[in-house]
Parts: C-alpha cells; structure tokens; sequence
C-alpha cells in the first residue's frame, strides 16, 4: 500500500495490476516518518527494517495490505482518506499472477505453480478458500472490504485504461504524476497458463465478488467494464457509480 498524508490518500495495491508503477509515481507524496502511523509492533519492526532501496522506490509499507488490514494494523482513519485502488481483468490477472509465481523460486507456492498447469493452480486456491492463504494471492474483492465487511474504497481504476484513469485521478486529487513501467513481463502465452473453458470457470468462480461488482466478462464483448475508466464508489451503500471517456478530465 502507499499513503500520501500531503495529499490525503490512500492506494490499496492488488497485485498483479501496475501497483508498482504507481507506487514509484506516487513517491513525490510520500511520508517521512511511516512509523508514526503503525499501531502495531509487527508492522513497526516491518517498517523499521525495511531496505532503503525499497523505500526509494516508493516501497515503504507491505506491499499488499489489504484496506482491512491498513484498519487494523495502523493509526489511520480510513473515513478521512481518499481510498483508491487498481483492479484488472480477473482472468488475466490470474495468468500474470500465476506466471510470475512460476519464476519465483522464493515464493511460497512457487511449488505449486511449477508442478501443474494454471488450471491446477486456480484449483489448489479455490480449496484454500477460507483459510489462511498467501496474502499475494488473494480474490481482488477482498483487498478492497474493510472492517464491516462491505467495499470500503473511493476510486477504482482499471489497469487498462490506467492512463485515462490517471487524468481523472490528478484532477479530483490535484496530482501530478509520469507512470514509468515497474515489473513487466513477457505477454506470450506458455501451454502451462493457457486459460481453456474449465479453467475460464474456475476463475470465474474465485474472483466471483469482483466479477459481479463491475461487470467483468470473459468472452471479450464489451460490457460495463470495458466501457468505463473510472468507478466511484459509495463506502455507506457498497454501490459503484461508473465514469465513461467522455467525463471531464478523462480526454
């Protein structure tokens, strides 16, 4: 996560959707004194330890605290903040997820990823639904519920139209940002992390929440996802207002 205390925001990173990138934009708004804001010892000794080339990459918190664990973990009043984050296509984020863990020899279900296909990989995360699984690779809605259980973000950007997104977002914030490219990897696809009908449904069934939200769809018609930049949300209600290209600031 990143927090700007000049500029009053919050941005929850999902991973898997050019969080870095924004992070390293971000940087110009960053805090001096991140520890100042930890309620919790963990996360202070996380901080405290934390490398400074990381820091300057704008990297200075976990990097995928959920906004019920930013509740939890830290001093900051969510109901004061601009909360924001970035949310992708479920089904090729899971590809991106499901190849970075592939090369990722250091993470914990580095294993798992190496061993099977993608289909195989979404099936070990649907039956660990409800425990605890590795906070990386979580559905995208649950980084986005807070304390009470319902959505408690601001703004959603798509990581598709993230530049769009972007000029709507300097507008409402008064930022001034240059997106650089963080983390990207090759877009072919391997056989292992081909997405065939079973494994489009398995998807489909792991990130449901996220998909009934925004009106995600997996056979590339259009919908009410592919036609918006932007999605303001209402914190008391749990509803999503949606903001097309022709709003101001967005061309």
């Amino acid at each position: 996560m990143f927090f700007s205390k000049s500029k009053n925001f919050l941005f929850i990173h999902i991973p898997k959707t050019a969080g870095t990138s924004l992070k390293l934009a971000f940087r110009p708004y960053g805090i001096d004194n991140p520890l100042a804001i930890s309620a919790d010892r963990d996360l202070s000794r996380f901080l405290d330890d934390r490398p400074q080339h990381l820091v300057e990459r704008g990297m200075v918190f976990p990097n995928h605290m959920s906004v019920r664990s930013v509740a939890r973990l830290t001093k900051l009043d969510l109901d004061r903040l601009t909360v924001m984050t970035v949310v992708r296509d479920p089904w090729r984020r899971m590809q991106s997820l499901y190849r970075h863990i592939r090369r990722d020899p250091r993470h914990p279900y580095n294993s798992i990823a190496a061993e099977d296909a993608l289909k195989g990989f979404v099936g070990y995360l649907l039956k660990r639904r409800g425990d605890k699984a590795y906070v990386d690779t979580l559905p995208q809605h649950e980084y986005l519920v807070g304390p009470c259980g319902r959505l408690d973000v601001d703004i959603i950007l798509k990581q598709e139209r993230l530049e769009d997104g972007l000029r709507v977002l300097c507008k409402d914030l008064g930022l001034s940002l240059e997106l650089p490219r963080a983390n990207t990897a090759p877009a072919h696809q391997d056989a292992p992390d081909r997405i065939d009908d079973e494994a489009r449904d398995m998807i489909a069934e792991y990130e449901a929440d996220i998909i009934r939200l925004l009106g995600f769809r997996s056979d590339g018609q259009d919908g009410p996802y592919a036609d918006t930049v932007v999605f303001r949300t209402n914190r008391k209600q749990g509803s999503v207002a949606r903001m097309s290209t022709d709003v101001p600031g967005a061309d």
